[in-house]
């Protein structure tokens, strides 16, 4: 591969990236950026996600083949999202100014007051989802109150160290006084683990003595979740184990989509694609054979996505309100998951709600 086809690679790679940090999904599969692609291709591309994740341009989360693959705030400054993104840095910065002068105590700003700091209509409600991504990524606000995506309302809660942000020079130095943050604190981290691990090794020479550290004790939370559905173990049990539960319940319902993609080769995601693959009268998996029960059986999964998938996804205070209640989150995600694998598969004529992708592809 000649040096211009991987920088026009990259190039693509990069756009790809900006197109689904400002959609719903904010990443992208390394399965679906590798897929036809020729061996050397695929290297070239290995090549070129190394080389921006080290430039910290791109973040990777998973590995091979479940990784998934998004844009950094740097990486957003430098692919073709660049010119929105200062516009609303700059905006938001100017924004936190003006407001912090007229009250130092203020802790709460909207989506409707950022707009209108914007000229010329420079911010739509469909950039709501990426301004809400590029807000979370850079750390300007500590999370969101209100998460309406359907009606266009956010209400972000601002840092603690708002007077640091308001008072930049510019929207650039507010940026870096919160990477230098992100630093410091990661710095701080490694340091006390290794003073742990060093007084640990000076403490005792035989089997560890937790207690006597001088480390604050954390609140147990690992669920062993081990007995699940092996999908489940492998995409959420290291996560429940590591005490992340809602990363873990939220990665097990997202995954749904992709078995039933895989079992059915339909397209789509969501509610959508619950529709066409447990239809009562035409479904591509035949959970029951009494169309009152399959049509059960569809809004049981279309619940999972309306009641589960979506809050866990798109609202950060959304959370298990108990280790119980996230160990029978992912239980419900297991039984979906069985249940897939046991529905009969039906190949029916294809229409135009039911195609598989594959036939799409095939047409003249």
């Amino acid at each position: 591969m000649t040096r211009d086809e991987e920088a026009a690679l990259e190039s693509d790679i990069i756009r790809k990236l900006a197109d689904e940090y400002a959609g719903t999904n904010g990443w992208v599969k390394g399965g679906w950026m590798r897929v036809r692609r020729t061996g050397e291709q695929k290297d070239a591309l290995d090549r070129i996600l190394k080389r921006l994740e080290a430039d910290g341009l791109v973040k990777v989360s998973g590995t091979f083949p479940e990784d998934r693959y998004s844009l950094t705030v740097e990486g957003v400054l430098r692919s073709p999202l660049a010119e929105k993104a200062e516009l609303v840095l700059v905006s938001l910065h100017f924004l936190l100014r003006k407001t912090f002068e007229a009250d130092p105590n203020f802790y709460l700003f909207s989506w409707a007051e950022l707009k209108v700091v914007v000229d010329n209509g420079g911010l739509a409600d469909s950039d709501l989802t990426f301004v809400y991504r590029l807000m979370q990524d850079a750390e300007l606000a500590t999370q969101s109150q209100e998460v309406n995506f359907n009606e266009h309302r956010v209400n972000w809660l601002i840092r603690s160290d708002t007077e640091l942000l308001a008072t930049a020079r510019d929207h650039k130095a507010m940026l870096a006084y919160v990477q230098e943050a992100k630093r410091k604190k990661k710095q701080a981290e490694r340091e006390f683990y290794e003073r742990g691990v060093r007084a640990l090794h000076h403490i005792t020479e035989g089997e560890p003595d937790i207690t006597a550290l001088p480390i604050a004790k954390r609140k147990e939370v690992s669920l062993d979740i081990s007995y699940l559905h092996p999908r489940v173990v492998e995409i959420a049990g290291a996560l429940a184990e590591g005490g992340h539960l809602r990363n873990a319940v939220s990665e097990a319902f997202v995954a749904l989509d992709d078995a039933i993609r895989l079992r059915t080769g339909l397209e789509g995601f969501g509610e959508d694609l619950m529709n066409a693959a447990f239809s009562a009268k035409s479904p591509c998996l035949r959970l029951a054979q009494n169309e009152a029960e399959q049509l059960g059986f569809m809004y049981l999964f279309k619940g999972a996505v309306k009641a589960v998938r979506n809050p866990y996804t798109h609202k950060i205070d959304v959370q298990p309100k108990s280790d119980a209640e996230a160990r029978e989150w992912l239980a419900f995600a297991s039984l979906l998951f069985r249940l897939i694998e046991q529905a009969e598969k039906i190949d029916a004529p294809a229409t135009a709600a039911t195609e598989p992708a594959e036939a799409k592809k095939q047409k003249p």
